[in-house]
């Protein structure tokens, strides 16, 4: 007996939302090719919100008037983000988008949380003890599941953005003069995450996109010479085939819900963690400052209000606690008040 059970079941596919990555280097038409896409996604009037990262420069695909008359491509609603950029923002971000029900998010920059200011790699550094750079990492992967798992657990569409680091290749141009352009090389952001994120879109300096990653049937090695928004459409349509499956939204009304009971709430646990959402950050519903929490640590709380506690997946090595005590981060939620830092 090894003190595990691995039931298996049959694989369905679960409906969900559109996920693209869209990397390219300095000067390619990244926050372009994501508004089309994200235009695409929303439908003529619906809501877009797009989250800056780069000194409000997406302001230069805005309407001069938003309220003039005709229609606006670009129409967004704008998220000006600048100064730190704490990991721990991006489930933040993420509870509150859930919180106003966004239906598409633009997150333009992601690798600000990289290596911008107060970012991944400036932490790293902060916590590096003893000159020992795997001291600093170490005490950082906290901090980079829970900002993988918010974008990964977006309930509405989403896109991202990521600059890749540019090399400078010569080649000739259509008169025979030899011109130098840049290359995007790799993202800058933590191995692998854009393709965990879904996907992945690369756009050149020329604005030609060519899908890398991506396992809808007939986008991989898809090329345009231009972002087309048809590619939203074909993967939206795809994501949305699957078997219907619960939301966020829904997950958090049922759990909060007064007449809901431990029977309910166990099904419902069920229910969430089989499409994968008990990792999905909400805001704290018993926390006035509105700060962030699992939907595992909602059921949690509400199933030990019933004296006892829903059936739950082995608790991870680490909790959702702030990386230091003297910290100061978005994540500052003390969860032995709000169950017990399961499924973070």
């Amino acid at each position: 007996m090894t003190g595990w059970s691995f039931p298996a079941a049959p694989a369905v596919r679960y409906r969900q939302p559109a996920r693209i990555a869209i990397a390219g280097p300095d000067g390619a038409p990244r926050t372009l090719a994501a508004l089309r896409y994200a235009r695409e996604l929303a439908g003529e009037a619906g809501r877009v919100v797009l989250v800056d990262t780069h000194q409000g420069a997406a302001r230069a695909y805005a309407q001069a008037d938003p309220a003039a008359p005709g229609p606006n491509e670009f129409a967004f609603d704008l998220i000006r983000i600048e100064g730190d950029f704490h990991p721990d923002m991006i489930p933040a971000l993420i509870a509150t988008m859930h919180d106003q029900g966004e239906p598409v998010l633009v997150i333009d920059g992601l690798e600000s949380w990289w290596t911008g200011p107060g970012g991944h790699l400036e932490l790293v550094d902060k916590k590096t003890v003893r000159r020992d750079p795997n001291t600093g990492w170490a005490a950082m992967r906290p901090a980079e599941r829970r900002l993988a798992t918010a974008l990964l657990t977006y309930g509405g569409h989403l896109i991202v953005t990521v600059k890749t680091k540019s090399e400078w290749v010569v080649e000739p141009n259509g008169s025979g003069r030899h011109i130098g352009r840049p290359v995007g090389t790799r993202p800058e952001q933590r191995d692998g995450l854009i393709q965990e994120i879904g996907t992945v879109v690369e756009v050149d300096g020329d604005g030609r996109t060519t899908v890398t990653s991506s396992v809808c049937p007939g986008l991989l090695g898809q090329e345009s010479t231009e972002p087309d928004p048809d590619l939203a459409r074909t993967l939206a349509d795809w994501a949305a085939g699957g078997v219907p499956a619960l939301s966020v939204a829904g997950c958090l009304a049922q759990a909060l819900d007064p007449s809901a009971t431990y029977a309910t709430l166990r099904g419902l646990w069920s229910e969430a963690h089989a499409a994968g959402l008990t990792r999905a950050w909400v805001l704290n519903p018993a926390d006035p400052a509105g700060r962030v929490i699992s939907l595992g640590n909602v059921l949690d709380w509400r199933g030990k209000q019933f004296g006892t506690v829903p059936p739950m997946a082995p608790a991870p090595a680490e909790t959702t606690y702030p990386d230091s005590a003297d910290e100061d981060t978005t994540m500052a939620t003390d969860l032995d008040t709000f169950g017990n830092g399961y499924d973070a």
